[in-house]
């Protein structure tokens, strides 16, 4: 049977950066055709529908516009589709998200589905790569094409090998070529994973070609101390890839598991080492006092590259409420014909509309989580545009923005009952002429006015001074965070109290990197206990002009809740970040372990909480883990030495302090595929409740720097315990998406 057309449209088309079309970078609109076998057509409005191109919808290959192109590509980046091939990449852009959400789940169901069985992330992986290879559509593919599968795998499978066992399954099956079942027989016999085939045999199976009960793969998961399968479990699961994961032969129910439904089992998203519930849902308490939640915070939002001349664009908050920040900053100044602007002070950055900022955080505050949005004020307006400021944000946000508590309230709202609702955080009072009280310059502020020329100097002066001498009332009373003097918080600390009568009901104070490494090693008890009830916000230092981030290991162990990251910059403090706010379902908002938010200030002994590593309440311990082997690990992107990756997995231990314990494996050469380490950690963890794991995975570049594949990093208290797998997820994309998501085997005990 034909295959039918499944949708179709007008779309905006752009070449890619492949040697075919690296010229054509204009965008021309083109009638699209998207067949339910995967395949797309495209021509132009004026051209003869005989004349149009093809490409394929791959697994993996439809994706998203990273954001660093949709900043770049304008109007056009926004909705766009980003289809990639062996040898070429498109863009598609959509007129609207609705729209473009249709194609891409249109193109995503092409790829799960063969001769109307639905197929597992492998299947799904080597029927993509399977269509890519035939080069002429003919169905079959011959020994050459089926080599450029194997080095699209990097599967270390040495070319002369494949090839005599690819003549001996075309002698056997007495044709020319190889079709798509076929080719899956012939790739399973070449490439099963040995410690697959190895823990198969430990599962109850006489040979790879056998079969098991699923009894007895739930008692094989169970003795490796994954607790948490049952029959139920299973079922559920076997039953999703029983068409899928067994070479395309039906296994029925009553004839059990081969060892691809094995695999598959093994390499699911149902035997991740995060548990789901965790991970999928808000399952936390939201109704604690916001003071008792870590929030995920970004520092001068608004640039998209350094610190000191690069490019301001709204686009980047809208990426960070995407991407689920929930406390955004805005650095306000005065701007032409009344209007204040945001930019980085004293610096070439561009400058941007307050107006247009606020329009845009109102349009997309809610879209990842509903939960409070705090937009953090740094206040360097006079006294007219902010009357100005509070103007555009009573007419913009409307009734979604909290104002300033009554008096008569005197504890922190919780989460729910700031479910939807936008927070200020800023100055609210008097303030000197001299020296800001309420919230001092950031530490890079102070920098440029101290290192400016001398009239620039005196101009910035001026400009503190003039019309400045206090918050007008419309903007005091629409803040509910109110900043607090940092001087008078260490004063505080100096005389041993954390909590002074004039203190305000939401109050919280700034420190820089420096002064949080510094007033960490004095005063760490009194600021976690100061943290219970107010706010920490806390930001990298003056000197990270390159837009790099400090540890945010530090502060989290203090109970500071906001620590404000640059989130242009995919270095390891944002990756932590992002580890630590995959959890409560990525609604940017964690509870703090027990120790953190009770009087104490000591982590309570560990518990036991099943399958799961960690309490809630902390504790000391040790984390053992074994690194096996590794899956579908693709070369990095733009890297160098060869089309093989060579790879090796790090192995890093956060604790609250920031600093870490550290091993690696060993390399295995020319082998993405199924790589084997078999590599044993033992490390000691100070408190299981803020500490963190991360791996990276690396590609070993001989006299060149080892090229970054992926990272994973999750809290150690959320991690399973067991034989599980470990998602890698790519640091220019940070999505995990199936055919270009590695994956390693990873025993935690």
């Amino acid at each position: 049977m034909s295959p039918s057309v499944l949708l179709s449209g007008m779309l905006w088309k752009r070449g890619g950066s492949t040697s075919k079309c690296l010229r054509r970078y204009e965008w021309k609109e083109k009638h699209v055709q998207l067949l339910d076998d995967g395949t797309i057509y495209y021509w132009s409005k004026d051209e003869d529908e005989c004349l149009k191109k093809r490409l394929i919808a791959t697994a993996g290959g439809v994706q998203k516009l990273p954001k660093r192109k949709e900043i770049k590509f304008g109007r056009y980046g926004q909705h766009c589709i980003m289809i990639s091939g062996q040898n070429y990449v498109f863009y598609f852009s959509c007129a609207s998200e609705e729209e473009r959400q249709r194609w891409m789940e249109a193109m995503e169901s092409t790829t799960m589905l063969y001769e109307g069985q639905e197929m597992g992330p492998t299947m799904r992986a080597l029927h993509s790569l399977f269509r890519l290879a035939d080069k002429d559509f003919s169905g079959t593919i011959n020994s050459e094409e089926a080599k450029a599968i194997a080095h699209r795998l990097s599967s270390g499978i040495p070319d002369a090998e494949l090839e005599k066992t690819f003549k001996k399954f075309l002698k056997r099956l007495k044709t020319k070529e190889l079709d798509f079942h076929d080719f899956v027989d012939f790739w399973r016999e070449m490439s099963l994973n040995e410690f697959v085939k190895n823990q198969f045999m430990l599962a109850g199976a006489t040979n790879i070609n056998d079969c098991i009960s699923e009894l007895q793969v739930v008692e094989y998961f169970r003795s490796c101390g994954n607790v948490d399968w049952d029959m139920e479990k299973m079922t559920s699961t076997l039953k999703e890839y029983r068409r899928s994961g067994s070479a395309m032969k039906k296994i029925t129910a009553d004839e059990g598991c081969d060892i691809f439904m094995f695999s598959e089992a093994l390499y699911s998203l149902t035997n991740s080492v995060l548990k789901s519930e965790m991970y999928n849902n808000v399952y936390q308490d939201m109704d604690q006092p916001l003071t008792d939640y870590w929030i995920n915070s970004s520092h001068n939002t608004y640039l998209t590259g350094d610190q000191l001349k690069s490019e301001s664009t709204i686009d980047m908050y809208r990426i960070a409420l995407e991407q689920g920040f929930r406390c955004v900053e805005l650095d306000c100044w005065d701007g032409p014909d009344g209007d204040p602007i945001v930019y980085h002070g004293y610096t070439m950055t561009s400058k941007l509309k307050f107006e247009d900022i606020i329009t845009c955080v109102k349009s997309y505050s809610f879209k990842k989580s509903k939960y409070p949005v705090i937009l953090s004020l740094e206040n360097h307006c006079s006294y007219d545009q902010q009357i100005r400021m509070a103007e555009i944000l009573t007419n913009i946000l409307g009734d979604t923005l909290v104002g300033r508590l009554p008096p008569e309230r005197k504890t922190v709202p919780s989460p729910n009952e700031l479910f939807g609702k936008i927070i200020l955080k800023g100055k609210s009072t008097v303030i000197s002429l001299e020296v800001e009280e309420d919230e001092e310059p950031e530490d890079d502020e102070r920098f440029f006015e101290s290192s400016g020329t001398p009239g620039e100097s005196s101009r910035a002066s001026q400009g503190v001074a003039k019309g400045m001498s206090k918050v007008p009332q419309e903007l005091a009373q629409l803040i509910m965070m109110e900043s607090v003097s940092r001087h008078k918080v260490k004063g505080m600390w100096a005389d041993g109290v954390t909590k002074i009568d004039d203190m305000p009901t939401v109050g919280c104070c700034s420190f820089s990197e420096p002064t949080t490494i510094k007033l960490a090693g004095v005063h760490a008890e009194l600021w976690r206990e100061f943290n219970r009830e107010c706010f920490s916000r806390n930001y990298p230092g003056g000197l990270r002009f390159n837009s790099s981030n400090f540890n945010p290991m530090l502060p989290w162990s203090l109970g500071c809740q906001l620590v404000a990251l640059n989130i242009q910059t995919h270095d390891r403090p944002m990756q932590l970040n992002h580890g630590r706010f995959l959890e409560n379902g990525e609604c940017g908002y964690v509870l703090k372990p027990d120790h953190l938010r009770k009087p104490g200030g000591v982590p309570s002994m560990p518990v036991d909480l099943g399958p799961v590593i960690g309490p809630n309440g902390g504790g000391s311990g040790t984390l053992t883990l074994t690194i096996h082997c590794g899956h579908l690990i693709p070369k990095a992107k733009h890297s160098i030495g060869g089309d093989r990756v060579d790879p090796y997995v790090k192995v890093q231990v956060y604790g609250p302090s920031g600093v870490h314990e550290k091993s690696r494996t060993k390399t295995v050469n020319q082998n993405g595929y199924s790589p084997m380490w078999e590599s044993k950690f033992k490390f000691n963890v100070e408190d299981t409740a803020v500490s963190m794991l991360l791996l990276s995975c690396w590609d070993d570049i001989p006299a060149q720097p080892d090229a970054l594949v992926g990272v994973f990093a999750a809290p150690i208290s959320t991690l399973l315990k067991g034989i599980r797998f470990v998602p890698i997820v790519g640091m220019w994309l940070f999505l995990v998406w199936q055919l270009h998501c590695s994956r390693i085997k990873c025993c935690i005990y």
